[in-house]
């Protein structure tokens, strides 16, 4: 056998012998991915950040050298699902105001980075025999690629919250919705220690005793659509959260926020913890569909769990859509 033979045998034995996971799935066996969007011949699971797209690998059959024409169809597959992949990455929101699209067009050096990243996506095959080969590469918006793409104008740990226009002309808007209940074990439980009964603090006043782990907002019904860079308002129209709290390398290695497709995933435990702070979106912050709006007592609630304690650079924050 040639050295050429050789070494495509080796590539696809070590491609046909890897253990697959399931696209979220932990060594464990908890399922730890999120919202999944389709778009095009791939898939972004918002939750685990991972980037995919999948093309078919039709090997010819002329017969003559099987093997090398299998190794040139995953090839040629590969090299379309990294098209596929930088094409998807475009079309992701960065906010409300941007794409990465339009990122990568106004900076043609950052464009090429992108590009040479992406010729590293890690590639993997399913063969189940009753179809053609199926070649996916997959990237992860964790780490290097956000690195990447992420704005340097972004507003990182700024600690000014930007404004939308007041949102309570209508008084019942405004009203404090029911109390939740309250946490039953670990900091939040301990705070409460020496409160009567007829003084229980709100969820504001809890928040900023550590009662709470980490925020859940629940837009699911509005049309929300999910961004690298999410920002979350009050109804008087002052943000709760966003880049504003976080450092650059906390949304580089964990993402702003997780969107979630259910608010019993685990990957809502996961990331906002045992004791998160659940509150309701009331509306989109603009058309765009980016930025969500929650009850004015509920964001000054999570601005005083941002304040109490680690959430802020854990990016503890799910997001529940649909």
């Amino acid at each position: 056998m040639s050295l050429r033979k050789f070494a495509c045998a080796l590539i696809l034995s070590a491609l046909a012998l890897a253990p697959v996971l399931a696209c979220g799935q932990e060594p464990g066996g908890l399922d730890l991915s999120g919202y999944r969007q389709a778009v095009d011949n791939g898939v972004v699971d918002w939750g685990t950040g991972e980037v995919s797209a999948t093309r078919p690998a039709p090997a010819a059959k002329s017969g003559l050298d099987p093997l090398r024409e299998q190794s040139m169809a995953v090839r040629r597959a590969a090299v379309e699902a990294r098209k596929d992949l930088l094409v998807i990455l475009r079309s992701m929101r960065i906010d409300s105001a941007t794409t990465v699209g339009r990122v990568l067009d106004a900076d043609p050096a950052l464009d090429s980075r992108v590009r040479a990243f992406l010729q590293n996506s890690m590639i993997s095959r399913e063969d189940d025999g009753d179809r053609d080969l199926e070649v996916t590469v997959a990237v992860s918006l964790r780490g290097q690629l956000s690195g990447i793409v992420l704005p340097l104008t972004a507003p990182f740990l700024s600690g000014i919250s930007p404004r939308l226009s007041p949102d309570c002309a209508d008084p019942e808007s405004c009203l404090a919705p029911a109390r939740p209940a309250l946490p039953d074990s670990g900091s939040g439980k301990a705070a409460l220690e020496g409160f009567g009964s007829a003084a229980l603090p709100g969820p504001a006043s809890l928040a900023s005793l550590g009662a709470y782990t980490g925020l859940v907002v629940d837009a699911r019904g509005l049309g929300a659509v999910p961004a690298l860079l999410p920002v979350i308002y009050g109804q008087n129209g002052q943000a709760a959260y966003g880049p504003f709290l976080v450092s650059r390398a906390s949304a580089e290695a964990y993402g702003l926020a997780a969107y979630a497709a259910s608010p019993d995933a685990a990957l809502v435990l996961a990331r906002a913890g045992d004791r998160p702070l659940r509150v309701k979106a009331v509306r989109l912050a603009g058309g765009d569909g980016v930025d969500l709006v929650i009850s004015a007592p509920d964001a000054a609630a999570a601005r005083n769990l941002f304040k109490a304690g680690d959430a802020a650079r854990k990016c503890s924050v799910a997001l529940v859509i649909d």
